[in-house]
């Protein structure tokens, strides 16, 4: 019986603890292990509204592990897990900027907001951004509002696997077969609020009002054998996989202003409740056949036919507005029950109906009531596509023989080549378009995406297997490549979505190396070079009354990728005899710059919304006592404390002309401290 504990503090409230234990319940025979973990830390941002902290950290798991050594042929692997997490979510600050879009020199959402609002969309912005300290910001989603609640971030998983290798010996031909069971099961219920545009003003906004639960069960056979003396080796696949998802429900707001210029009104320009059920569906078989032609060259090959099939049932239905404030609803009469752009809703009494208590529908009968049968028939749609392809693969292997080594001054060494097509099935998604002419949104559909990869690299140990070093460049040539886009609505609300963009290449170099010059110091360093490229990316663009545009965006920068990356790490070891080791070691990591858009309107302010160049600086002291049990290191994460840089956030630039920003965590410290116990 043995295991080990590790636990962490630090500033920001930094508490982690976790144990793991190995229990042996038959000697030789049954065993187990189990592992409890705990991760907390304080909120990095401030919602000054009401003064909570956001992105704080808060998440439990258990992990029970068992095997079963049958026999000698037969051994059963079972791993349970379970996680819980309870945070808020990301805080974003708000950055307003670009040129003027849309009419009036207002961005549409943007225009109907300030058309009542008595803080314009931009004022509201920067006072949520600029006017406040770097690690403040303001938000709607707040304990002290009338109408939303605390933002947060649930999600809870549940895991079981179960593993099965079965050794058959000299069979059906092979030297030696093996045969493994591999069967899986994982259930993750989630619940996450999202401020999208950074700002206290109720502009865009997506609440969920449940729980969303999404279940999988994957199921995989292999068959894995040997023969020729051990210079073949064979590998048979079949795998299934379901994943569903039932009741995933959003609601949504935009346009929101309370207290216009209008006792008892409330401006309201979208909100509406959907319900997606979605079910996907893969089975796959596979084959991969390694032959050693040589002593020093190895060919494998290898082919996987997928077939997967996507259906979303998706119904979705808009405010019902008398239930959105109290007293009678437009006391004057003559007002419908249905939202209009930029329309005031008026109410008898003061105050207005918690979020979460809006109702949703359609007053079908007109008789000014939304009954129980009205709901969710305001719009419903579905829609189902299959798609499979076969994907090969090739790759050789090259060990270098002592004739190359020689001439090459190495230890060792391998040159490799691979080609691979790869496939990503089409698949269905909720678009920004009209639905029975009401607005609301119906299903489309995107392509499946194909790539074909080359790859060439080397593998090498020199100067007595002191120096280690990886070297790769790579060429991908993409076919209806997949691209997440942000795609606005009639009045500019953005919808996340999946577009097809034709052709696009991405190509680069990386190269890893380690270096011991003595038994005390250790480099190890790593550069990357990643160039992306739209070769054909053209996309229908609606505007505010229908006409539908074609837009050439080949021109613009793959989101998300950095042209180069660094990483160098120096690791210094005392040796002592009576003291121990202690190791200090300093990481440094350098990123290019990242373009952070997704739409055309985001291009058109590139550099807004492109993360700079930056570098940061990590430090660690490693204590390891002499009992060679106990371990305390000190540590230090970006000690430069280079926290306004920009890592995420959500663009908005077509909607009000404005973004959400997340920036990097600040400097953090603490100590590490581990403990094993036992055999």
């Amino acid at each position: 019986m043995g295991g080990h504990l590790d636990v962490t503090y630090g500033n920001y409230g930094r508490q982690n603890a976790r144990a793991t234990v190995n229990i042996p319940l038959i000697d030789n025979t049954l065993y187990t292990r189990v592992t409890l973990a705990s991760t907390r830390r304080d909120g990095l941002y401030e919602n000054v509204i009401d003064g909570t902290a956001w992105n704080d950290e808060d998440r439990l798991a258990g992990i029970v592990q068992v095997r079963w050594d049958a026999s000698e042929d037969l051994v059963a692997d079972l791993l349970v897990s379970a996680t819980k997490t309870r945070q808020t979510p990301r805080g974003q600050k708000c950055e307003f900027f670009g040129p003027e879009f849309g009419f009036n020199g207002k961005a549409p959402l943007e225009a109907i907001y300030d058309s009542e609002a008595a803080v314009t969309a931009q004022q509201e912005c920067e006072n949520s951004g600029i006017n406040l300290e770097l690690d403040e910001f303001r938000s709607e989603l707040n304990a002290q509002s009338d109408i939303f609640e605390q933002g947060r971030y649930e999600v809870d998983t549940n895991l079981a696997g179960l593993t099965l290798s079965w050794g058959l010996g000299e069979a059906l031909g092979f030297e030696d077969l093996n045969i493994k069971s591999i069967t899986g099961f994982r259930r993750t219920q989630l619940s996450a609020d999202e401020d999208l545009d950074g700002s206290s003003a109720g502009l865009t906004g997506r609440v969920a009002p449940e729980d969303n639960v999404t279940d999988q069960y994957s199921q995989e056979f292999q068959f894995i054998g040997t023969a020729m003396d051990g210079r073949m080796n064979v590998t048979l696949g079949l795998y299934a996989f379901q994943e569903k998802t039932d009741d995933d429900w959003l609601q949504s707001y935009a346009g929101l202003v309370e207290g216009s210029s209008q006792p008892n009104s409330l401006l309201l320009a979208q909100s509406q409740l959907t319900e997606r059920k979605t079910e996907n569906e893969a089975w796959a078989v596979f084959s991969q056949v390694g032959f050693d032609i040589t002593e020093n060259l190895e060919l494998t090959l290898g082919l996987r036919y997928t077939d997967e099939t996507r259906r979303t049932d998706y119904q979705e239905a808009e405010v019902y507005l008398p239930s959105i404030g109290n007293g009678d609803f437009c006391p004057g009469g003559g007002c419908s029950t249905k939202i209009g752009s930029g329309q005031l809703h008026l109410f008898s009494a003061s105050g207005f109906t918690p979020f979460n208590s809006w109702q949703y529908g359609f007053d079908a009968n007109a008789n000014g009531n939304l009954e129980l049968r009205e709901l969710g028939n305001f719009g419903q749609d579905s829609a189902e596509r299959s798609d499979d392809d076969w994907t090969p693969s090739v790759s050789l292997k090259y060990l270098v023989d002592d004739g190359l080594r020689d001439l090459l001054s190495i230890d060792d060494g391998m040159i490799f080549f691979t080609y691979s097509e790869g496939f990503r099935s089409g698949g269905v998604v909720v678009a920004n378009g009209d639905f029975d002419n009401n607005g609301l949104k119906d299903m489309s559909q995107f392509e499946p995406e194909y790539v074909k990869n080359y790859e060439i690299g080397l593998k090498l140990e020199a100067f007595d297997k002191t120096l280690r070093a990886n070297f790769a460049t790579f060429f991908t040539d993409y076919e209806d490549i997949q691209v997440t886009a942000i795609v606005p609505d009639r009045i500019g609300i953005p919808l996340p979505a999946v577009e097809n963009a034709g052709k696009a290449e991405i190509k680069g170099a990386e190269a890893e190396i380690t270096y011991v010059p003595f038994d005390s110091l250790r480099f190890t360093t790593s550069i990357a070079y990643t160039d992306g490229d739209y070769l054909e990316y053209s996309v229908d663009t609606a505007d505010l009354v229908g006409n539908v545009t074609v837009v050439d965006r080949s021109d613009e920068p793959m989101p998300r990728i950095a042209p180069w990356t660094a990483f160098l790490a120096v690791d210094y070891f005392i040796f002592t005899d009576n003291w121990g080791t202690f190791a200090p070691s300093v990481n440094v990591r350098y990123t290019d710059k990242i373009y952070g858009g997704f739409d055309r309107a985001g291009f058109l302010v590139a550099d807004e919304v492109t993360s700079p160049e930056t570098h940061f600086v990590d430090v660690r002291l490693t204590w390891s006592l002499p009992d060679d049990r106990t371990t305390i290191a000190f540590w230090g994460k970006n000690v430069e404390n280079n926290d306004d840089y920009t890592n995420g956030g959500v663009p908005l630039i077509s909607v009000n002309r404005s973004t959400g920003t997340v920036y990097a965590d600040p400097r953090t410290y603490g100590v590490d401290i581990s403990y094993v116990f036992g055999d």
